[in-house]
Protein backbone atom coordinates (compact mmCIF):
# COMPACT_ATOMS: atom_id res chain seq x y z
CA UNK A 1 0.00 0.00 0.00
CA UNK A 2 1.35 3.05 -0.72
CA UNK A 3 1.51 6.09 1.73
CA UNK A 4 1.28 9.92 1.32
CA UNK A 5 2.99 12.94 2.97
CA UNK A 6 2.71 16.47 1.94
CA UNK A 7 2.76 15.47 -1.86
CA UNK A 8 5.46 12.83 -1.55
CA UNK A 9 4.04 8.98 -3.01
CA UNK A 10 6.12 6.59 -1.43
CA UNK A 11 5.31 3.26 -2.90
CA UNK A 12 6.68 -0.29 -1.31
CA UNK A 13 9.37 1.73 1.11
CA UNK A 14 7.29 1.31 4.62
CA UNK A 15 8.21 3.60 7.02
CA UNK A 16 8.59 7.46 5.40
CA UNK A 17 12.46 7.26 6.04
CA UNK A 18 12.77 4.02 4.84
CA UNK A 19 15.57 3.96 2.23
CA UNK A 20 14.35 0.96 -0.26
CA UNK A 21 12.05 0.95 -3.66
CA UNK A 22 11.44 4.10 -5.06
CA UNK A 23 9.74 7.22 -4.02
CA UNK A 24 7.39 9.63 -6.49
CA UNK A 25 7.23 13.58 -5.88
CA UNK A 26 5.59 16.52 -7.53
CA UNK A 27 6.73 20.08 -7.68
CA UNK A 28 5.10 22.76 -9.38
CA UNK A 29 6.69 24.46 -12.63
CA UNK A 30 10.64 23.39 -12.06
CA UNK A 31 12.30 20.57 -13.11
CA UNK A 32 14.13 18.67 -9.60
CA UNK A 33 17.48 19.02 -9.26
CA UNK A 34 20.09 19.20 -7.06
CA UNK A 35 19.79 22.13 -4.54
CA UNK A 36 22.07 25.31 -5.30
CA UNK A 37 22.66 28.86 -3.29
CA UNK A 38 22.48 30.70 -6.78
CA UNK A 39 19.12 29.43 -7.96
CA UNK A 40 16.00 31.33 -7.08
CA UNK A 41 13.08 28.94 -6.31
CA UNK A 42 9.40 30.09 -6.03
CA UNK A 43 7.03 28.27 -4.57
CA UNK A 44 6.33 24.61 -4.33
CA UNK A 45 9.60 23.98 -6.21
CA UNK A 46 11.64 21.10 -5.14
CA UNK A 47 14.88 19.94 -4.68
CA UNK A 48 17.88 17.77 -3.38
CA UNK A 49 19.68 18.45 -0.39
CA UNK A 50 21.88 16.39 1.77
CA UNK A 51 20.42 13.09 0.68
CA UNK A 52 16.68 14.17 1.28
CA UNK A 53 14.27 16.17 -0.63
CA UNK A 54 12.63 19.22 -0.05
CA UNK A 55 10.16 21.92 -1.34
CA UNK A 56 9.98 25.82 -1.14
CA UNK A 57 7.50 27.06 1.45
CA UNK A 58 7.66 30.67 -0.09
CA UNK A 59 9.10 32.11 -3.75
CA UNK A 60 12.01 34.23 -4.21
CA UNK A 61 13.68 31.49 -2.49
CA UNK A 62 17.48 32.01 -2.61
CA UNK A 63 20.52 31.50 -1.05
CA UNK A 64 18.60 29.66 1.42
CA UNK A 65 19.97 26.37 2.36
CA UNK A 66 17.43 23.96 3.32
CA UNK A 67 18.66 21.95 6.49
CA UNK A 68 19.28 25.52 8.19
CA UNK A 69 16.19 27.51 6.26
CA UNK A 70 12.81 25.61 8.14
CA UNK A 71 10.94 29.34 7.78
CA UNK A 72 11.82 28.79 3.85
CA UNK A 73 11.93 24.78 3.16
CA UNK A 74 9.99 21.77 4.49
CA UNK A 75 11.49 18.20 4.17
CA UNK A 76 9.11 15.79 1.68
CA UNK A 77 10.82 12.94 2.40
CA UNK A 78 14.49 11.02 3.82
CA UNK A 79 17.04 9.37 1.84
CA UNK A 80 16.68 9.99 -2.07
CA UNK A 81 18.06 7.64 -4.21
CA UNK A 82 17.91 6.38 -7.76
CA UNK A 83 15.11 5.12 -8.92
CA UNK A 84 13.05 8.10 -7.27
CA UNK A 85 10.41 9.98 -9.47
CA UNK A 86 9.31 13.48 -10.07
CA UNK A 87 6.18 14.45 -11.77
CA UNK A 88 6.11 18.40 -12.42
CA UNK A 89 3.14 20.19 -13.05
CA UNK A 90 1.73 23.23 -14.60
CA UNK A 91 4.36 24.69 -16.43
CA UNK A 92 7.43 22.54 -17.90
CA UNK A 93 4.99 19.49 -17.29
CA UNK A 94 7.49 16.39 -17.51
CA UNK A 95 8.52 13.26 -15.83
CA UNK A 96 12.14 13.13 -13.95
CA UNK A 97 13.84 10.28 -12.37
CA UNK A 98 16.82 9.97 -10.19
CA UNK A 99 19.75 7.88 -12.45
CA UNK A 100 23.33 7.96 -11.50
CA UNK A 101 23.28 10.57 -8.90
CA UNK A 102 21.33 13.04 -11.08
CA UNK A 103 17.75 14.05 -12.21
CA UNK A 104 17.46 13.22 -15.82
CA UNK A 105 13.79 13.52 -18.12
CA UNK A 106 12.04 10.28 -17.92
CA UNK A 107 12.81 8.24 -21.40
CA UNK A 108 16.23 9.70 -21.68
CA UNK A 109 17.82 6.51 -20.24
CA UNK A 110 21.49 6.65 -20.67
CA UNK A 111 22.72 3.66 -23.72
CA UNK A 112 25.53 3.31 -21.46
CA UNK A 113 26.44 1.86 -17.66
CA UNK A 114 28.95 4.23 -16.15
CA UNK A 115 31.93 2.58 -14.99
CA UNK A 116 33.08 5.00 -12.52
CA UNK A 117 30.57 7.96 -10.90
CA UNK A 118 31.87 9.17 -8.22
CA UNK A 119 30.70 12.41 -6.20
CA UNK A 120 32.44 15.82 -5.11
CA UNK A 121 30.91 18.27 -3.35
CA UNK A 122 32.57 21.76 -2.57
CA UNK A 123 33.22 22.18 1.32
CA UNK A 124 34.08 25.09 4.17
CA UNK A 125 37.15 23.52 5.88
CA UNK A 126 39.03 20.91 5.31
CA UNK A 127 37.79 18.00 3.39
CA UNK A 128 37.52 14.60 5.17
CA UNK A 129 37.87 12.40 2.26
CA UNK A 130 38.53 12.30 -1.34
CA UNK A 131 34.63 13.51 -2.52
CA UNK A 132 34.92 16.27 -0.71
CA UNK A 133 37.01 19.66 -1.65
CA UNK A 134 37.74 22.91 0.21
CA UNK A 135 35.87 26.02 -1.80
CA UNK A 136 35.40 28.32 -3.62
CA UNK A 137 37.23 26.51 -6.24
CA UNK A 138 38.84 29.12 -8.60
CA UNK A 139 39.16 29.24 -12.04
CA UNK A 140 42.46 26.98 -13.26
CA UNK A 141 42.28 24.87 -9.88
CA UNK A 142 43.53 21.62 -10.46
CA UNK A 143 41.19 18.74 -9.08
CA UNK A 144 42.28 14.97 -8.76
CA UNK A 145 39.37 12.86 -9.36
CA UNK A 146 37.83 10.83 -6.27
CA UNK A 147 38.71 7.34 -5.77
CA UNK A 148 36.63 4.47 -7.14
CA UNK A 149 34.11 4.02 -4.28
CA UNK A 150 32.88 0.67 -6.16
CA UNK A 151 36.35 -0.54 -7.19
CA UNK A 152 38.12 -0.68 -3.65
CA UNK A 153 38.86 2.49 -3.94
CA UNK A 154 41.15 2.15 -6.78
CA UNK A 155 42.65 5.32 -8.52
CA UNK A 156 40.79 6.06 -11.56
CA UNK A 157 42.31 7.83 -14.80
CA UNK A 158 40.61 8.94 -18.14
CA UNK A 159 42.19 9.11 -21.15
CA UNK A 160 43.06 12.46 -22.67
CA UNK A 161 41.35 13.51 -25.39
CA UNK A 162 39.12 10.34 -25.49
CA UNK A 163 36.32 12.01 -24.16
CA UNK A 164 35.60 8.99 -21.92
CA UNK A 165 35.01 11.56 -19.22
CA UNK A 166 31.88 13.24 -18.28
CA UNK A 167 31.78 16.15 -15.30
CA UNK A 168 28.48 17.45 -13.84
CA UNK A 169 28.03 20.42 -11.99
CA UNK A 170 24.88 20.66 -9.86
CA UNK A 171 23.31 17.46 -12.24
CA UNK A 172 24.17 19.67 -15.22
CA UNK A 173 26.62 18.51 -17.78
CA UNK A 174 29.81 20.58 -17.93
CA UNK A 175 31.74 21.18 -21.59
CA UNK A 176 35.05 20.20 -21.82
CA UNK A 177 37.53 22.52 -23.31
CA UNK A 178 35.01 25.50 -22.16
CA UNK A 179 33.79 24.63 -18.02
CA UNK A 180 36.94 22.25 -17.73
CA UNK A 181 40.46 21.33 -19.11
CA UNK A 182 41.71 18.11 -19.67
CA UNK A 183 45.13 17.90 -18.45
CA UNK A 184 47.79 15.81 -19.92
CA UNK A 185 49.32 15.02 -23.74
CA UNK A 186 46.49 13.65 -26.13
CA UNK A 187 46.28 9.78 -25.24
CA UNK A 188 47.59 9.69 -21.97
CA UNK A 189 46.31 8.49 -18.71
CA UNK A 190 45.22 11.23 -16.73
CA UNK A 191 43.92 11.61 -13.05
CA UNK A 192 43.65 14.90 -12.87
CA UNK A 193 41.20 18.48 -14.27
CA UNK A 194 41.80 21.79 -14.12
CA UNK A 195 38.39 24.12 -13.67
CA UNK A 196 37.98 26.72 -16.23
CA UNK A 197 34.92 28.00 -14.09
CA UNK A 198 34.40 28.73 -10.42
CA UNK A 199 32.63 26.78 -8.36
CA UNK A 200 31.38 27.91 -5.02
CA UNK A 201 30.76 26.37 -1.64
CA UNK A 202 27.81 23.54 -1.52
CA UNK A 203 28.35 23.09 -5.65
CA UNK A 204 28.50 19.21 -5.96
CA UNK A 205 31.04 17.95 -8.86
CA UNK A 206 30.00 14.64 -10.66
CA UNK A 207 33.10 12.21 -12.15
CA UNK A 208 31.85 9.82 -14.49
CA UNK A 209 33.87 7.61 -16.84
CA UNK A 210 31.92 5.78 -19.50
CA UNK A 211 32.14 2.02 -20.16
CA UNK A 212 29.56 1.83 -23.39
CA UNK A 213 27.69 -1.32 -22.73
CA UNK A 214 24.33 -1.80 -24.00
CA UNK A 215 22.24 -2.07 -20.96
CA UNK A 216 20.94 -5.39 -23.02
CA UNK A 217 22.76 -7.74 -22.05
CA UNK A 218 24.63 -6.31 -19.91
CA UNK A 219 25.58 -8.24 -16.34
CA UNK A 220 27.67 -7.88 -13.07
CA UNK A 221 29.06 -10.78 -11.51
CA UNK A 222 32.83 -11.97 -10.65
CA UNK A 223 35.80 -11.52 -13.52
CA UNK A 224 36.33 -13.78 -15.81
CA UNK A 225 40.40 -12.94 -15.98
CA UNK A 226 40.04 -11.06 -19.09
CA UNK A 227 42.52 -7.91 -18.76
CA UNK A 228 41.35 -4.66 -20.98
CA UNK A 229 43.71 -2.15 -19.48
CA UNK A 230 46.49 -1.54 -17.20
CA UNK A 231 44.46 -0.78 -14.27
CA UNK A 232 42.75 -3.93 -14.71
CA UNK A 233 46.15 -6.30 -14.51
CA UNK A 234 47.05 -3.73 -11.90
CA UNK A 235 44.19 -4.56 -9.61
CA UNK A 236 44.49 -8.78 -10.30
CA UNK A 237 48.04 -8.12 -8.76
CA UNK A 238 50.15 -5.19 -8.96
CA UNK A 239 53.82 -6.70 -9.47
CA UNK A 240 55.33 -7.59 -12.93
CA UNK A 241 58.04 -10.31 -13.02
CA UNK A 242 60.50 -9.53 -15.68
CA UNK A 243 63.03 -12.59 -16.47
CA UNK A 244 66.69 -11.73 -16.05
CA UNK A 245 67.65 -9.74 -18.79
CA UNK A 246 64.96 -9.47 -20.62
CA UNK A 247 63.20 -6.35 -19.36
CA UNK A 248 59.31 -5.00 -20.47
CA UNK A 249 59.62 -2.49 -22.93
CA UNK A 250 57.13 1.06 -23.75
CA UNK A 251 57.22 1.81 -27.13
CA UNK A 252 55.32 5.28 -28.28
CA UNK A 253 55.91 8.54 -30.62
CA UNK A 254 57.48 11.37 -29.37
CA UNK A 255 57.48 13.25 -26.39
CA UNK A 256 56.44 11.40 -22.54
CA UNK A 257 55.07 8.37 -23.14
CA UNK A 258 54.80 7.42 -19.49
CA UNK A 259 53.69 10.05 -16.36
CA UNK A 260 53.56 8.98 -12.73
CA UNK A 261 51.35 11.64 -10.52
CA UNK A 262 53.33 10.22 -7.34
CA UNK A 263 56.42 8.91 -6.21
CA UNK A 264 58.97 6.23 -7.63
CA UNK A 265 60.97 3.73 -5.78
CA UNK A 266 64.22 2.13 -7.52
CA UNK A 267 66.41 -0.44 -6.10
CA UNK A 268 68.58 -0.90 -8.87
CA UNK A 269 70.70 1.06 -11.74
CA UNK A 270 68.72 3.54 -13.80
CA UNK A 271 70.50 3.95 -17.18
CA UNK A 272 68.67 6.72 -19.29
CA UNK A 273 70.23 8.36 -22.37
CA UNK A 274 68.91 12.02 -20.94
CA UNK A 275 67.17 13.52 -17.88
CA UNK A 276 65.33 16.63 -17.78
CA UNK A 277 64.09 18.27 -14.73
CA UNK A 278 61.40 21.26 -14.70
CA UNK A 279 62.32 24.71 -13.02
CA UNK A 280 61.11 24.87 -9.28
CA UNK A 281 60.43 28.54 -7.82
CA UNK A 282 61.37 26.48 -4.22
CA UNK A 283 62.80 23.50 -3.44
CA UNK A 284 60.67 20.71 -3.26
CA UNK A 285 62.58 18.43 -1.81
CA UNK A 286 61.46 19.60 2.18
CA UNK A 287 63.50 17.20 4.15
CA UNK A 288 64.71 14.65 1.60
CA UNK A 289 67.95 14.07 0.54
CA UNK A 290 68.12 14.57 -3.78
CA UNK A 291 68.55 17.18 -6.92
CA UNK A 292 66.19 19.34 -8.68
CA UNK A 293 66.73 22.63 -11.16
CA UNK A 294 65.91 25.90 -9.82
CA UNK A 295 64.47 28.69 -11.56
CA UNK A 296 67.40 30.14 -12.44
CA UNK A 297 68.01 26.37 -14.47
CA UNK A 298 70.71 25.59 -11.90
CA UNK A 299 71.40 22.41 -10.67
CA UNK A 300 71.09 21.97 -6.55
CA UNK A 301 72.31 18.71 -4.63
CA UNK A 302 71.02 19.04 -1.32
CA UNK A 303 72.44 16.26 1.25
CA UNK A 304 71.28 15.16 4.96
CA UNK A 305 67.64 17.15 4.30
CA UNK A 306 69.32 20.51 4.91
CA UNK A 307 70.61 23.10 2.77
CA UNK A 308 71.32 23.09 -0.75
CA UNK A 309 74.82 23.40 -2.74
CA UNK A 310 74.78 25.21 -6.53
CA UNK A 311 76.44 22.55 -8.48
CA UNK A 312 76.18 24.04 -11.44
CA UNK A 313 77.40 27.60 -9.66
CA UNK A 314 80.25 25.57 -8.03
CA UNK A 315 81.01 23.60 -11.52
CA UNK A 316 81.61 27.06 -13.57
CA UNK A 317 83.64 28.35 -10.59
CA UNK A 318 80.88 30.94 -9.37
CA UNK A 319 80.83 29.42 -6.36
CA UNK A 320 83.76 27.48 -5.27
CA UNK A 321 83.36 24.49 -2.99
CA UNK A 322 85.40 25.96 -0.63
CA UNK A 323 83.28 28.33 0.30
CA UNK A 324 80.65 28.05 3.80
CA UNK A 325 77.67 29.39 2.72
CA UNK A 326 74.59 29.68 4.52
CA UNK A 327 71.08 30.60 3.72
CA UNK A 328 69.24 33.62 3.93
CA UNK A 329 66.15 35.47 2.90
CA UNK A 330 66.28 38.93 1.26
CA UNK A 331 62.89 40.77 1.91
CA UNK A 332 64.62 44.30 1.43
CA UNK A 333 62.24 44.90 -1.63
CA UNK A 334 65.13 44.63 -3.75
CA UNK A 335 67.03 42.39 -5.18
CA UNK A 336 70.80 42.25 -3.59
CA UNK A 337 73.44 41.04 -6.19
CA UNK A 338 76.55 38.66 -5.68
CA UNK A 339 79.67 39.71 -3.40
CA UNK A 340 78.01 42.08 -1.46
CA UNK A 341 78.26 42.39 2.07
CA UNK A 342 74.96 42.07 4.23
CA UNK A 343 74.50 41.65 7.70
CA UNK A 344 71.10 40.82 9.65
CA UNK A 345 68.09 42.65 10.67
CA UNK A 346 66.05 42.21 13.81
CA UNK A 347 63.82 39.78 12.19
CA UNK A 348 66.97 37.43 11.28
CA UNK A 349 66.81 38.63 7.28
CA UNK A 350 69.44 39.85 5.12
CA UNK A 351 70.08 44.24 4.91
CA UNK A 352 72.60 45.93 3.12
CA UNK A 353 75.25 47.18 5.65
CA UNK A 354 75.78 50.62 7.10
CA UNK A 355 78.96 51.22 8.65
CA UNK A 356 77.46 54.37 11.14
CA UNK A 357 75.58 51.28 12.56
CA UNK A 358 76.92 49.57 15.80
CA UNK A 359 73.85 46.34 15.02
CA UNK A 360 75.02 46.19 11.37
CA UNK A 361 78.79 45.92 12.67
CA UNK A 362 77.65 43.64 14.98
CA UNK A 363 75.45 41.38 12.85
CA UNK A 364 77.90 41.52 9.80
CA UNK A 365 77.40 37.94 8.10
CA UNK A 366 79.71 37.79 4.50
CA UNK A 367 79.35 38.66 1.00
CA UNK A 368 76.51 36.91 -1.19
CA UNK A 369 77.49 34.24 -3.49
CA UNK A 370 74.65 35.10 -5.80
CA UNK A 371 72.29 37.21 -6.96
CA UNK A 372 68.82 37.16 -4.80
CA UNK A 373 65.92 38.30 -5.70
CA UNK A 374 62.81 40.05 -3.40
CA UNK A 375 61.26 37.36 -1.13
CA UNK A 376 63.66 34.60 -2.03
CA UNK A 377 66.23 32.62 0.18
CA UNK A 378 69.74 32.40 -1.05
CA UNK A 379 73.92 31.85 -0.29
CA UNK A 380 75.77 34.00 1.61
CA UNK A 381 79.80 33.00 2.40
CA UNK A 382 80.58 33.58 5.77
CA UNK A 383 84.14 31.81 5.42
CA UNK A 384 86.61 30.55 2.28
CA UNK A 385 86.89 31.03 -0.73
CA UNK A 386 84.25 32.50 -3.65
CA UNK A 387 86.09 32.48 -7.02
CA UNK A 388 86.37 34.06 -10.44
CA UNK A 389 84.85 37.16 -8.64
CA UNK A 390 84.87 40.49 -10.51
CA UNK A 391 86.70 43.20 -9.02
CA UNK A 392 89.84 45.74 -10.21
CA UNK A 393 91.23 45.04 -6.82
CA UNK A 394 94.91 44.16 -6.55
CA UNK A 395 95.86 40.69 -5.96
CA UNK A 396 97.26 40.58 -2.10
CA UNK A 397 95.10 43.74 -0.92
CA UNK A 398 92.55 43.80 1.69
CA UNK A 399 89.31 43.66 1.54
CA UNK A 400 86.67 46.29 3.88
CA UNK A 401 83.24 47.71 3.94
CA UNK A 402 83.00 51.14 2.09
CA UNK A 403 80.98 53.59 3.51
CA UNK A 404 78.54 53.42 1.19
CA UNK A 405 78.15 49.65 1.70
CA UNK A 406 80.58 47.87 -0.75
CA UNK A 407 83.62 46.45 -1.34
CA UNK A 408 87.13 48.63 -1.07
CA UNK A 409 90.64 48.01 -0.88
CA UNK A 410 91.21 51.46 0.87
CA UNK A 411 91.44 50.85 4.66
CA UNK A 412 88.98 53.14 6.60
CA UNK A 413 89.91 56.01 7.84
CA UNK A 414 88.21 59.35 8.92
CA UNK A 415 88.15 61.70 6.23
CA UNK A 416 89.17 58.56 3.91
CA UNK A 417 86.45 57.24 1.15
CA UNK A 418 83.43 59.22 2.64
CA UNK A 419 84.60 57.67 6.29
CA UNK A 420 83.56 60.18 9.49
CA UNK A 421 84.31 59.65 13.28
CA UNK A 422 82.19 57.21 14.87
CA UNK A 423 81.47 54.91 11.58
CA UNK A 424 82.40 51.30 12.19
CA UNK A 425 85.81 49.55 10.42
CA UNK A 426 84.60 46.00 9.26
CA UNK A 427 87.26 44.05 7.07
CA UNK A 428 86.11 41.24 5.12
CA UNK A 429 89.08 39.00 3.53
CA UNK A 430 91.73 39.55 1.18
CA UNK A 431 92.00 39.19 -2.81
CA UNK A 432 93.60 36.00 -4.66
CA UNK A 433 94.90 34.34 -7.52
CA UNK A 434 92.58 31.61 -8.73
CA UNK A 435 94.56 28.41 -9.13
CA UNK A 436 92.91 27.14 -11.89
CA UNK A 437 92.58 30.48 -14.14
CA UNK A 438 95.08 32.47 -12.68
CA UNK A 439 94.75 35.39 -14.67
CA UNK A 440 91.21 35.51 -12.32
CA UNK A 441 90.57 36.48 -8.83
CA UNK A 442 89.01 35.07 -5.52
CA UNK A 443 88.87 36.53 -2.35
CA UNK A 444 89.40 35.00 0.85
CA UNK A 445 86.77 35.65 3.13
CA UNK A 446 87.76 35.78 7.05
CA UNK A 447 85.90 39.07 8.56
CA UNK A 448 86.64 40.80 11.67
CA UNK A 449 85.20 44.02 12.83
CA UNK A 450 87.97 46.29 14.21
CA UNK A 451 86.30 48.57 16.13
CA UNK A 452 84.75 52.16 15.78
CA UNK A 453 86.63 55.09 14.11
Amino acid sequence: MAQTRIDALILGRGPITNATDAASVFTANNAVDFYSALTTYSQYNCAESGGHMWRSKVAGNIGNTPASSPNYWERLYSSTKDGDFCFVIGSGATIMQRQGGVWLVFGNHPSYVAAYDEPMDVIVGVPVNDNEITGPVLTGAFIVLPLDSRDLNTTEYYVVGSGDLEVRLNGVKLEVGVDWLEVGATGSNSTIIQSNIQFEITDRLVFRRLSHHNLTGYGGGGGGGSVNNLQDAYNGGNTIAASVGVPFTVTGLSGKVAQFNGDIGVTGLIDPKGMTFSREAVDPLGANDGIWVNSAGELNYKQNGVGNTNITQALSGALSIEATTVTLTNNTGFTITEFVPVCLNSSGELKLVSVSSAADAESFVGLTAESISHGASGKVCIVGKLTNISTAIALGSGVWVSSTGSITATPPSIGVGGFISGDWVIKIGLISKNLANPSNKDIIISSVNVGQL
